[in-house]
């Protein structure tokens, strides 16, 4: 089952400034959807972005979804 955190739990989890994902979040970096208002991180997709790339890295499969 696919794990989803919040920006304050993503950050956490990683050990990410919450405000960094936010930002990477209205870039459209981070993989994930909104829901309301709250943005939920994939974290499977997020933890292989940070292992290949470092950091979140934007492609045309990924970034936000509006619901």
């Amino acid at each position: 089952m696919k794990e989803y955190k919040t920006y304050k739990q993503a950050a956490l989890k990683y050990g990410w400034p919450d405000y960094r994902l936010r930002q990477w979040g209205k870039q459209g970096l981070l993989p994930g959807f909104y829901s309301g208002t709250r943005f939920y991180i994939d974290c499977e997709r997020l933890r292989e972005q940070l292992e290949t790339y470092g950091r979140p890295m934007g492609n045309s499969e990924g970034g936000s979804v509006a619901l």
